[in-house]
């Protein structure tokens, strides 16, 4: 049915062959939408080679192949139920008709639902084909090049974005770090121009961060000139409520991969842009950002440069921001990654900090400890608590955006700021018994205060100190 000439006819064959790998197992009515699939590579295997030639054969002879979405996301589906072994044979052969798609779609990018399948379908094919030889990053590279400076070099604005996912995406699973062509590439993507064009904003940041984490030394390294044109981007994105939060990414990108010397005479600039910017927004979700960036900045590189910092534009404004912004949004910050984060930072906070552990800032760091305490008792949501599939339904949904459409098969992973602490908790009551075993006395006297007239936060940071056999001196 494939092969019909007929538009309905073929039309109604792919749609058929991408709805049957989506049927789940229905033995149990509660569990549906978690349910296995009914069909997958067992059932897929035999007929992969004959069901992809089909479906692009469509794409290519017909005339309204180039906008038949069902065609489109049927290439998606298939691809992404197939075994990556398989991918990888059939890799080559996939990638020069997804080209060839490519080339004529940048000539009539009419139709955005067929041209966000055609960028999961490539997503798919790099994922599958990466994860079994990481090495095939380089032949993506070089065979989708030209074809993505085409696309930049003619401001095609329905594809850019997805070039710069599908960019970021290979830079992240290249092994070596960025090759010479991607490093041609840096200094463009901080023209302004290329960020006035709002659709690309999301997907250019996560491009740079791809660059801050391969590339750091290459793009920036200990030049802090360089880094100029990085946060005039930032202040940039800072200025609109659309992309507040993703200029903050933008930094948590620079304090994590740079040397703090090269950023750290812009750190006061740099926090009461934010703090400004705090004020007028109002906003729960910049603050919880802004919790997290704070977070990774503390962790990575400690408390007192960045209560210096702050304390620099006003005195005590340090305690204030712990108290009214971190302590007050840090609940709201739900994966289990970032939430490490913020522990990692607090427990630092709390035993770095000379002034908070004065007599005046005895109840902020009450507060602060009894806020470890909460984060660490509240059951985090997963990473990666909802499947592809179930990513792609919500965005269908939504709705496809000519603008911007986020490419589900293009995530590499949720990235990890302190892959070196396997378990939080045990971070937290270890690091306060070192601290401890130093001043014996004072952080009993500390956490005796901030539990008092707390009988479950005082019985909960028992447990976990029985469990990590550490002592409080």
């Amino acid at each position: 049915l494939l092969q019909a000439k007929s538009f309905v006819v073929h039309t109604y064959a792919a749609a058929a062959i991408e709805r049957i790998f989506m049927i789940r197992d229905q033995s149990d009515p509660m569990q549906i939408s978690r349910a296995p699939f009914i069909y997958g590579t067992t059932e897929l295997n035999p007929i992969l080679e004959t069901a992809v030639v089909n479906l692009f054969a469509i794409v290519e002879q017909h005339e309204l192949g180039v906008t038949n979405e069902y065609v489109a996301k049927a290439i998606m589906r298939v691809l992404s139920k197939a075994e990556p072994q398989t991918i990888v044979m059939a890799a080559p052969t996939i990638l020069k008709k997804v080209h060839a798609v490519l080339q004529a779609v940048c000539d009539n990018p009419v139709n955005p639902r067929f041209i966000h399948y055609l960028f999961e379908s490539l997503a798919v094919l790099i994922r599958s084909s990466c994860k079994t030889k990481p090495e095939l990053a380089q032949d993506f590279e070089s065979s989708l090049m030209p074809a993505f400076q085409t696309v930049l070099e003619k401001e095609i604005s329905e594809l850019t974005p997805y070039v710069f996912q599908i960019l970021a995406m290979l830079l992240e699973l290249r092994p070596g770090g960025a090759s010479e062509s991607y490093l041609n590439l840096f200094q463009p993507l901080l023209h302004p121009v290329i960020w006035s064009n709002r659709g690309n904003v999301p997907a250019l940041v996560r491009l740079v961060e791809a660059f801050l984490h391969r590339a750091a030394a290459e793009t920036i390294g200990n030049d802090s000139r360089k880094l100029e044109g990085l946060l005039g981007v930032f202040k940039e994105l800072l200025r609109f409520k659309s992309s507040a939060e993703l200029s903050i990414r933008l930094l948590i990108g620079i304090v994590e991969f740079l040397p703090p010397d090269v950023y750290s005479g812009y750190l006061s600039t740099i926090l009461q842009l934010i703090f400004q910017r705090l004020q007028s927004l109002r906003s729960k979700s910049f603050a919880q950002v802004f919790t997290f960036f704070i977070s990774v900045l503390i962790g990575k590189h400690g408390c007192k440069p960045v209560e210096d910092a702050i304390n620099s534009i006003s005195q005590g404004l340090f305690f204030q921001i712990l108290e009214q912004v971190i302590v007050a949004n840090i609940s709201g910050i739900k994966r289990t990654t970032d939430r490490k984060a913020c522990v990692v930072a607090l427990t630092r906070v709390i035993t770095e900090s000379q002034a908070l552990q004065s007599e005046a800032g005895a109840q902020t760091w009450a507060n602060v400890f009894v806020a470890i305490l909460n984060v660490i008792a509240v059951k985090a949501v997963s990473d990666d608590a909802e499947s592809p599939e179930e990513k792609l339904e919500m965005l269908e949904e939504g709705g496809y955006s000519s603008s911007y459409s986020k490419l589900v098969y293009a995530q590499t992973g949720v990235r990890d700021s302190f892959k070196e602490v396997a378990n939080p908790t045990e971070f937290f009551v270890t690091t306060l018994a070192k601290a401890s075993a130093a001043t014996p006395g004072h952080y009993q006297r500390l956490i005796e205060h901030a539990l008092q007239g707390k009988p479950n936060y005082a019985a909960a940071f028992k447990s976990y100190c029985a469990e990590h056999r550490a002592n409080i001196a």
